[in-house]
């Protein structure tokens, strides 16, 4: 039987990406279920921000789920464009 991190590289690279960004502290070490979810979150809002031109391939377990997740994030850009309009004003 293959590593699975050789069937799903793209999957564990985000994954990894997302952990080494969040700052842990002893507390989340503990908190497993704490922790898990913050590595999520960061992943999927990695996602959001996904740009195909300048990063590598898709994660292979949302495959499916691309083009939702690109329409999703158009609808964050333009969120995030508003909130901060509205916040300088």
């Amino acid at each position: 039987m293959s590593n699975e991190n050789e069937l799903y590289p793209n999957t564990v690279g985000i994954l990894e990406e997302a952990s080494s960004s969040e700052r842990l502290s002893k507390r989340d070490t503990i908190l497993g279920s704490e922790l898990v979810n913050k590595v999520l979150n960061s992943a999927y809002l990695e996602l959001l921000e996904w740009d195909p031109q300048t990063q590598k391939l898709y994660p292979e377990t949302l495959l499916f789920d691309e083009a939702t997740f690109r329409s999703l994030g158009e609808q964050y850009k333009v969120l995030l464009t508003a909130s901060s309009i509205l916040l300088t004003t």
